[in-house]
């Protein structure tokens, strides 16, 4: 992570802080950090209690960035959202309103969970911008081979003893 903060030419810091972060990085966090990636037992447990020590965080708060928010759902999933909200009512004591950045690629009821465990209706960026090269979709029905049996020739064979590469010429459909 830090690297990726050097490459944005930026003077700033960024580190992991969790159970196995040194008291001597913590404290540099508290004072002087920018970005933190950290899980919900160390929000509970570590900073969140000890809010008075991170007010410059809090006040500065800008994102709450969860990824594979899929996996929070059932008993941890709302013992996440209490923390979560409890971070909210700390940042609101020090004039923060953060905005909350969700990600999941497997989640089918992102407005409904993202309600759940934000405690506010997400807007759900659905659309994949990604590039992605040409596709081609086609539908061969095989010739019958036998018509009271219903058996068919093997697609595969007949389209590569037909068309060299798998793909018809342009203009032309694996039907004709």
């Amino acid at each position: 992570m830090a690297s990726l903060v050097e490459a944005l030419g930026e003077d700033w810091h960024a580190f992991t802080y969790d159970g196995d972060t040194p008291p001597s990085v913590r404290r540099s966090l508290r004072d002087r950090g920018h970005m933190i990636l950290t899980n919900p037992w160390m929000l509970h447990a570590g900073i969140l209690p000890n809010h008075s020590k991170w007010a410059e965080l809090f006040r500065d708060l800008r994102y709450i960035v969860i990824d594979e928010v899929h996996t929070l759902s059932g008993v941890f999933g709302s013992s996440v959202a209490n923390v979560l909200r409890r971070l909210l009512r700390i940042a609101a004591h020090y004039g923060s309103h953060p905005t909350f950045i969700g990600c999941s690629a497997t989640l089918a009821n992102a407005v409904e969970h993202g309600t759940a465990l934000f405690g506010r209706k997400p807007v759900v960026i659905d659309e994949d911008a990604s590039p992605s090269g040409a596709r081609l979709f086609s539908i061969y029905n095989p010739p019958m081979l036998n018509p009271v049996a219903g058996l068919r020739a093997n697609a595969l064979e007949v389209i590569g003893a037909e068309h060299e590469d798998g793909i018809p010429p342009e203009g032309k459909s694996l039907a004709e």
